[in-house]
């Protein structure tokens, strides 16, 4: 259960990164789009444990806020489209470390067990 509301909750988080980065290009139908996803998948599962409904709860909330003042400023300045589910990007996984060979240093004498 951990993990996948986890999963679920960096998603969100990694969701409205993206939909602030969209809005921040001009692409506000993208980011209300991105947004609506998120809340959608977020209303779909709830914690058991109280600790972990607080942290959801203001994740949720959040993207609420985020969401309704870009509608809000869509539906007044831009009305741009808002695109179908199909149609939003999907989050992409970055490299940002690189993987070394490990090389260990072989022991001044050798290991003996007796048996």
């Amino acid at each position: 259960d951990f993990i996948s509301l986890n999963c679920l909750l960096h998603q969100a988080r990694g969701q409205k990164h993206v939909a602030i980065e969209l809005y921040e290009e001009g692409k506000i139908g993208l980011a209300i789009g991105v947004l609506r996803d998120a809340v959608s998948n977020m209303s779909g599962r709830s914690p058991s444990n109280e600790s972990w409904h607080a942290v959801f709860s203001e994740e949720k909330s959040a993207l609420r806020v985020i969401l309704k003042r870009y509608e809000d400023e869509n539906g007044f300045i831009y009305l741009e489209r808002i695109p179908d589910a199909y149609e939003l990007p999907s989050l992409e996984g970055k490299r940002i470390v690189e993987a070394i060979p490990y090389a260990p240093k072989r022991l001044g004498r050798e290991l003996m067990f007796r048996i």
